[in-house]
């Protein structure tokens, strides 16, 4: 794990919290994203209703099978 990770609250300048970890201008975007990233899978996601979800037309839809990529290439 990287040391900046928790150490840089969003809203902050990019250079200010992680020029002690030595990391170059891209270090730090990476750092940043990483901590974002995590933040995003911390957090709890609750049921979002939607109509469409009651239509028997959209189930299959819906709860069908996952969509190709666009470029073919498996994520």
């Amino acid at each position: 794990m990287s040391p900046a990770i928790g150490a840089v609250p969003l809203g902050l300048p990019d250079e200010t919290p992680l020029e002690p970890f030595g990391r170059s201008a891209l270090g730090r975007s990476r750092a940043l994203i990483e901590v974002r990233a995590r933040r995003l899978l911390e957090a709890k996601i609750g049921f979002v209703p939607h109509p469409s979800f009651d239509d028997p037309a959209a189930r299959t839809e819906i709860l069908g099978p996952t969509p190709e990529p666009a470029d073919g290439k498996a994520p």
